[in-house]
């Protein structure tokens, strides 16, 4: 996990594990299964620096990702999906 989730807030050692078990990978692949193996609902969201982290504790079926999974060469890689704003990275007419 990155350390820069654990910057505004000084998060204690139980909410850091707490957090690392909420961390979950993107990894394109689709897998059909019988509805009856389903056991319920979780939202997942690509992890944003604007977002408050004691949100993903407090919500039970709340998850977050940063990393995608490349099952052919086995490697986490950066998900490439942030949205920047700034006068560095925004266009000009």
């Amino acid at each position: 996990m990155q350390e820069y989730l654990f910057s505004d807030y000084k998060f204690n050692d139980v909410e850091k594990h707490q957090l690392t078990h909420r961390e979950v990978f993107l990894s394109r692949q689709i897998e059909t299964v019988n509805a009856s193996l389903i056991r319920g609902k979780c939202s997942v969201r690509i992890l944003s620096e604007a977002e408050n982290m004691q949100q993903y504790i407090k919500d039970p079926d709340t998850f977050y990702y940063s990393l995608v999974f490349d099952p052919k060469q086995k490697t986490l890689l950066a998900d490439g999906g942030d949205i920047r704003i700034g006068a560095k990275v925004t266009s000009r007419k």
